[in-house]
């Protein structure tokens, strides 16, 4: 990397955090910041947390902003939005950093389809500012039900592990049976990832913003179950797509602790099923979650979105020191 494309890097993140800033104060939200270290980690079987040692005490470096910012929210009942590093113990590659910059925001009194359109708001403000002689990005709200019916011509909230096992045969991804198992949730992720750049977010050359929303409900993480169009159950999530890169991942807050701690204690059942150690419950965090007000939250990853903002290929090309 030249002197010139440093510059270039750390002038493009500047303005891309002013930006956002200035949307955010625009709206009345307020800016806070929360711990990076915390006795307490995500139970996501998926994600891994790096742990330090402090006075004899066990520490987690943190993957998300998000219990202490919903602790926050369950006191002060406002809008809030932080900036920060997380930090993620994951392999290394094209769209992927240890530790990366991360932008998350709550909105109390809305759901996630009224957050879709902020979501979308914040984008096109952004985009404008740098593509100023350029239309906004095109929309597209599509749900999980019809990319998977358009794709593969599935219900993917009632099919079967054979037939998804089916399905994946004809997309060549039988191979990976043995790594799969039958969790169908990692067999959706599969064939996503094998129709993602031609389906979601269009082209580097003719990106949209593209919205997949009402995931299966046992992708629910801690957004709250409701019921599709077609009555399905399904997740009140959403995941935003631009030029095949996913950038933003947003829920309709759950606010029971009774459903959390459950949810939290069968993620910590698969950990250990697929021999991943078990983490302790933040009592805190569970507590403070009854308290917390109708709302709606998103974390969108700025490194990501710096990278299709400058029009890199990789997401070390945006950063000042490479990992």
């Amino acid at each position: 990397m030249t002197d010139n494309d440093k510059l270039e890097i750390l002038q493009g993140r500047a303005k891309l955090y002013n930006v956002v800033r200035s949307f955010f104060l625009s709206t009345n939200a307020l800016e806070v910041e929360t711990p990076q270290l915390s006795e307490f980690t995500t139970t996501e079987p998926f994600i891994d947390s790096f742990d330090v040692l402090a006075d004899n005490k066990r520490l987690f470096l943190h993957t998300s902003p998000e219990f202490y910012m919903k602790r926050l929210l369950s006191e002060i009942h406002q809008d809030v939005f932080q900036l920060s590093k997380v930090f993620r113990r994951e392999e290394l590659g094209n769209l992927h950093l240890r530790e990366f910059s991360l932008l998350e925001w709550y909105r109390i009194n809305i759901n996630e389809q009224q957050l879709i359109d902020d979501v979308i708001s914040l984008i096109q403000s952004i985009w404008q500012q740098f593509n100023a002689n350029k239309s906004p990005l095109p929309i597209e709200k599509i749900s999980y039900f019809e990319f998977f019916e358009t794709s593969f011509n599935i219900n993917p909230h009632r099919v079967t592990i054979d037939e998804l096992k089916t399905c994946a045969k004809r997309s060549s991804l039988l191979s990976l049976e043995d790594v799969l198992g039958d969790e169908k949730d990692r067999w959706f992720d599969a064939l996503m990832s094998c129709s993602l750049d031609a389906n979601l977010g269009g082209t580097k050359s003719q990106p949209k913003l593209t919205f997949l929303y009402d995931y299966p409900k046992s992708q629910c993480a801690l957004a709250r179950i409701g019921r599709d169009v077609h009555g399905n159950e399904v997740a009140k999530r959403f995941e935003l797509y631009i030029a095949g890169v996913e950038l933003a991942n947003g829920f309709y807050e759950l606010n029971s602790d009774i459903e959390q701690r459950q949810r939290f204690i069968q993620e910590n059942n698969y950990r250990q099923k697929i021999d991943k150690e078990t983490i302790p419950l933040d009592e805190e965090f569970l507590n403070d979650l009854a308290k917390l007000p109708e709302c709606s939250g998103v974390a969108l990853g700025l490194d990501r979105l710096l990278m299709l903002l400058l029009e890199k290929d990789n997401i070390h090309d945006v950063v000042s020191f490479s990992q």
